[in-house]
């Protein structure tokens, strides 16, 4: 029997490159229940742990060996490091365009210094990046677990990146005070061309906790729900 030609079944696939996931600080303005940052405050250790803000010196250290990075936080949102627009920068001189496309920055947090021409700049900087932006439901519902969260001002910045041109993603925790939006999600972002991102979170207080989506699973079986903790 002849050896299966494994590429030809498959087809192209995404580049098994190495990624390197960046913390990029301590700050976050958002009091999500279920956060490590709330779990922080309970055990008498800042909220965001005893780092700092990553710097340009430490992103070149480790641009001399990776050319794919995931910014996010699970202490911080990397939108408060003070540093990002430069780090954009150096991606682009270093990182060819094709390959730039792998990367993601992750953002949920909003803060009333935080205003649209900072995002447009960061937009400007480095356009070929992907930015996911963690509202759970529609404009004036995510804010019900994000607290703090102006989720109508991340919803248009979220909008006028995708008019940008920025490869953009609606990362959408399926709570049960948001299941009944999702179809009215997935048309908005049809309307921008926006991917919607369904997330399956397994951070419940049990099975009676109030937050739990009822019906999702079974009505729309056909989503595909990353299954990751958030």
């Amino acid at each position: 029997m002849d050896r299966v030609d494994i590429k030809s079944l498959i087809g192209s696939v995404v580049p098994n490159v190495p990624i390197m996931t960046l913390d990029m600080g301590t700050k976050c303005t958002l009091l999500c229940a279920d956060c490590m940052r709330t779990g922080n405050r309970f055990n008498n250790v800042p909220p965001g742990g005893y780092g700092r803000d990553m710097t340009t010196s430490d992103f070149k250290k480790v641009l001399k060996y990776y050319d794919r990075f995931t910014f996010n936080g699970q202490l911080s949102d990397p939108i408060f490091n003070p540093h990002i627009e430069t780090m954009f920068k150096m991606m682009v001189e270093a990182i060819p365009q094709d390959r730039m496309q792998l990367s993601s920055f992750h953002t949920a947090a909003t803060a009333k210094h935080l205003k649209e021409e900072y995002y447009v700049k960061l937009f400007k900087a480095n356009p070929h990046i992907r930015w996911i932006f963690g509202l759970d439901g529609l404009p004036g519902e995510s804010q019900q677990y994000r607290k703090n969260q102006d989720s109508e001002f991340l919803f248009w910045i979220m909008t006028l990146a995708a008019e940008m041109g920025i490869p953009t993603t609606w990362q959408y925790i399926v709570f049960s005070f948001n299941e009944a939006s999702i179809f009215k999600a997935k048309q908005i972002a049809e309307r921008f061309d926006i991917t919607l991102e369904l997330v399956e979170t397994s951070r419940w207080n049990g099975e009676g906790d109030p937050r739990r989506p009822n019906k999702f699973k079974g009505k729309y079986l056909d989503w595909s729900f990353s299954n990751v903790k958030t």
